[in-house]
Formats: structure tokens, C-alpha cells, sequence
């Protein structure tokens, strides 16, 4: 009250202040600041006088006061989560674009591919924030189911009656460009984006505002990224474990867009979302139709594991609330991918382990993971509902990578 009234504050407004901060009426406030403006040194008049009057005991009173004022915070981390989930409700995977009819595999997968490729290394170089790529991924996928997408991308790339004059890669590199004005404090300019994918800046520029236009500016997203550090509140773990998640995580970004023929993989309503498209071809990897969510929680058990400690607490299963059976496929699938891309770097030079090998983050890409079968050996998904699934379904099962 003192520094509000020194800097000339009206007494009425900081009643009003006092009152809203601590939900108590203004009556009161007004007593209060009565009372310690004539230097009493005693306790409260007020106080004194609800004591006498016989108002009921004052630490009951006060204490029932604290709860109220508790229960009626606002809880912005639950309402941000809700928010995130209602948002990868509706959004789209990257199976789509197949499920969907929108492309013909064979020549897509392979640009796909080298894109993402493209993207990862331009990342690395300019310390882009994983939000940012992967938020410019949901753009690519949102972007080639609309019409439109038809008219701007060139034939070469895949898209089916496609009659436009610009390359995936370049519609690419304009996505990330966008996707980084929008997460990034101090985006990388133009020149960089538009040099990576061998185009001038008013190229871009034209680039730029006809892909927003036909997307209508929708540019909402919910990633892996958002949910992991979601989670992690949840869990009490140090900074290894995290950035071995983000690992995972951006090496699952590389996993082949090709068929498969395992329904097994699949939970029963997303085997059944996937056959009732217009190409009812089936994914090799679960990880092409996996919610943003569930991958996040995959990474956080799976780095758990490799350290040895306990990967799915009770803590974390409540805010999840995810089924044990369809998880088990995910999490063996982002090992399986994580194997290949720390083992491929011989012959292809990998952005994401060359990114984790730094000391900035801690070189947690000489990790080398063990393959599943060890894992399983080790007792790594002991105490968890997990284990039980890995066990029943594989018992006797060779050695698998």
C-alpha cells in the first residue's frame, strides 16, 4: 500500500486492486488501510470487532479464504493441453496425402525425403527451434490436400494433376521460411531460405503470399515438440533425458514414406481410418499416422528406458491417459528408426546426429541404442504395462533391430 500511494496512486484504485488480488470486499480493504494509516500498532480494529461479535473462529475462516482463493486460479498449463489436443484432433498426418489419393508414392516418397533432408541441415545451420520445422511439416501436409496446391507445385514432384511451376523443395523451403516469421524470435532472412532452395528473394516473396493465400492463413499447429515439453512437467528428469527425447524425436522425422502390409501395428479405429480412404494402401511405419501426442510420450519413454529408469510413471500415464497396446508399436518404431539413423551415418552424413554429437547438447548423438531385443533383456520397460505387451507378443522372436 505504500509504494501504490508514494507513486501517487488514488486511494480508491488501490482499494480496488487490493480487493481483486485477494478476493476480499472493498469494505474491508477500505477498514484496513483506515487502520494502518492511523499507525496502530495493536492488532486489527476490524478483526478485533468480528472477534466480538462473534463471526466464528478467524484461522477457520482465514484457512476456508485460502482454499477459495486456490480453487478459483485459473490452471493455464491444463488449458493449453486441452487446446493442444483439440487441435491434433483435426489436424492432418502426413499418410493423408496418400490415404487421400493425392500423390502417386513411388515419385513422391523419394522428394519427400530429400526435402526434409534439405530442411533438417538448413535447420542445423541456423539453430532453428524444433516447433519451427516441425510445425513447417503439418504446413506441407496441410498445404498438398487443398486444391490449389495443384496449381503452384510442378509435375516432377509427385502431386497428381499437378500443372504449377514450383518444386517440392521449393515449396518447402517457403513453408519453413513462413513457419519460422511465426515461432522464431529472430528468424533467418529471406535470402538464406530462398538461396538453400536455388531461388531470388521476389521469387519467395510471390512464393510466399500464394501458398498463405490458399491456405487462408490457417497456420494453427500441434506438434510432438509442444507435447514433450508439456510431459516433461510432469516427469522428474534432467536435461539428458530430454534432449535424448528430442533426439528421438527428429530422427523419427526421417522415417521412409513407404507400404506396408502389417495391420497389426495399427489400434483398431486406425486400421479402420486407413481402409476407408480412397487409396486403402497401408503404412509401413506407424509413425505416418501417429498423433503428434503419442509420438512425445513415445520419445519420453523411450529415452527413460535407455537410461534405465522407470519409463512410464504413474505421473505421467495420468496426463497421458494413452493405451498401453497401441503405444508399444510407437515406441519400438521410433527405437527402430533412431538405430537406423545413428548406424546410416557412415554413408549418409546425418544433420540430426552431427547436431546432437555437439557439446551443446551434451553429445548425446554418440549414443549407439542397443537393439529391442536387448532392451527387452535388460528389463527396460519393467514395472509398466509395457513390458507385459513386449513379452506376450514376442517370446520367442529372433534378435530384432
Amino acid at each position: 500500500m505504500s509504494t501504490f500511494i508514494s507513486h501517487g496512486v488514488k486511494i480508491k484504485t488501490v482499494v480496488k486492486l487490493i480487493a481483486q488480488k485477494f478476493n476480499i470486499s472493498q469494505r474491508f480493504v477500505r477498514d484496513v488501510i483506515a487502520w494502518w494509516s492511523k499507525g496502530w500498532s495493536g492488532p486489527s480494529p476490524v478483526l478485533m470487532k468480528m472477534k466480538s461479535k462473534g463471526r466464528g473462529n478467524l484461522a477457520l475462516r482465514l484457512a476456508k479464504w485460502e482454499k477459495m482463493a486456490i480453487e478459483s486460479k485459473h490452471n493455464y498449463s491444463k488449458e493449453t493441453l486441452r487446446g493442444l489436443l483439440d487441435e491434433e484432433a483435426k489436424q492432418e498426418t502426413p499418410w493423408h496425402v496418400v490415404r487421400e489419393d493425392i500423390v502417386k508414392l513411388a515419385t513422391f516418397a523419394p522428394h519427400r525425403q530429400f526435402g526434409r533432408e534439405v530442411i533438417t541441415n538448413f535447420s542445423y545451420k541456423h539453430r532453428l527451434l524444433q516447433k519451427t520445422i516441425e510445425a513447417a511439416f503439418v504446413y506441407l501436409d496441410r498445404f498438398l490436400l487443398l486444391p490449389k496446391a495443384r496449381e503452384i507445385i510442378d509435375s516432377d514432384s509427385g502431386v497428381k494433376g499437378a500443372t504449377g511451376k514450383w518444386s517440392l523443395l521449393a515449396v518447402s523451403m517457403c513453408i519453413l521460411m513462413f513457419s519460422a516469421k511465426y515461432e522464431e524470435i529472430y528468424p533467418p532472412r529471406l535470402r538464406s531460405f530462398a538461396k538453400f532452395a536455388g531461388h531470388t528473394k521476389e521469387d519467395f516473396v510471390e512464393l510466399e503470399l500464394t501458398i498463405l493465400d490458399a491456405m487462408d492463413w490457417n497456420l494453427s499447429t500441434s506438434t510432438a515438440a509442444d507435447f514433450i515439453n508439456r510431459y516433461f512437467s510432469s516427469v522428474k528428469c534432467d536435461s539428458k533425458t530430454y534432449l535424448l527425447a528430442m533426439f528421438i524425436l527428429e530422427a523419427s522425422w526421417h522415417a521412409d514414406m513407404s507400404c506396408g502390409s502389417d495391420i497389426s501395428i495399427f489400434s483398431p479405429s486406425t486400421a479402420k481410418w486407413l481402409q476407408s480412404g480412397l487409396n486403402t494402401v497401408l503404412p509401413a511405419s506407424v509413425l505416418q499416422v501417429a498423433k503428434p501426442s503419442e509420438i512425445a510420450l513415445g520419445c519420453i519413454i523411450l529415452s527413460l528406458a535407455y537410461q534405465g529408469k522407470e519409463c512410464y510413471p504413474a505421473s505421467l500415464e495420468s496426463i497421458a491417459g494413452m493405451c498401453s497396446s497401441s503405444l508399444s508399436h510407437i515406441v519400438k518404431q521410433l527405437h527402430t528408426q533412431l538405430k537406423s539413423e545413428t548406424e546410416n551415418r557412415v554413408t549418409r552424413n546425418s544433420a540430426v546426429v552431427k547436431k546432437y554429437s555437439s557439446r551443446r547438447y551434451h553429445y548425446i548423438g554418440a549414443f549407439k541404442p542397443p537393439s529391442f531385443h536387448e532392451l527387452l533383456e535388460y528389463n527396460a520397460f519393467r514395472g509398466t504395462k509395457l513390458f507385459g505387451v513386449y513379452s506376450y507378443a514376442s517370446p520367442t522372436q529372433p534378435r530384432a533391430t
